[in-house]
Order: structure tokens, then C-alpha cells, then sequence
């Protein structure tokens, strides 16, 4: 079996009208931990600190995938 190019989903964005809103339902109802804050964004960790949640008041979803080398990495596309 070939090593896959991704080792892990590293981030994954969602969108909120409201940045408080969206902390408190995370971090109270689904147990995630703040992290980070800016004015428009921030980031929760989930208990194996390996993918983060990043709640964004800006409609640009993304998803960031962590691979081991990113110059490795372009050399596949």
C-alpha cells in the first residue's frame, strides 16, 4: 500500500453569523477548547489536538490538509 499524501485533516472551517455564539455552542455542547481569537475568526482544538475548528464570520469554508512536506507535496499536482 502507497503512503498516503495527507497525514491528517489538519483544519476545517465553518461559518457563524456570530463569533460568541459560535464559541459557546462548540466549546459548551460539543467540548472543544479555544484556542485562538481574532476579530472575525478563531480556532477550537478537539481532544486529540490534531484537527482544529475554525469558526469564520466570512463565507470562505476551508478544509487544510497537513502533509509531511509541502515542497514534496506540490511535486504530486
Amino acid at each position: 500500500m502507497e503512503k498516503s499524501l495527507f497525514q491528517n485533516v489538519d483544519c476545517v472551517s465553518f461559518y457563524v453569523d456570530n463569533l460568541n455564539e459560535g464559541i459557546k455552542f462548540y466549546s459548551e455542547s460539543l467540548g472543544l477548547k479555544l484556542l485562538w481569537r481574532t476579530d472575525t475568526s478563531c480556532g477550537l482544538g478537539m481532544s486529540n489536538d490534531i484537527t482544529e475548528v475554525v469558526l469564520v464570520k466570512e463565507h470562505n469554508p476551508i478544509v487544510d490538509f497537513k502533509v509531511e512536506s509541502v515542497e514534496e507535496a506540490l511535486l504530486s499536482f
